[in-house]
């Protein structure tokens, strides 16, 4: 069984200040995915409880989130 990472989150998650959702929770992209360069990471902040985490790439992609639009 192959399974492919959905680019959407990847695109979002590299996108400062971006909202983003699991269904649950609201986070706000703090410091991107590939800043630094090649960086597998991405800090997000929690809006409910004003935490920031760091989450790697997969961690993201297993957490389901998807894009807020205003």
């Amino acid at each position: 069984m192959v399974t492919a990472a959905p680019t959407q989150i990847d695109e979002a998650a590299a996108t400062q200040d971006a909202y983003l959702t699991d269904g649950v929770d609201l986070y706000r992209v703090v410091r991107p995915l590939d800043v630094p360069p090649r960086s597998e990471t991405a800090e997000l902040e929690n809006c409910w409880t004003l935490g920031v985490r760091t989450y790697t790439a997969d961690e993201l992609w297993r957490m389901g989130l998807r894009r807020v639009r205003a």
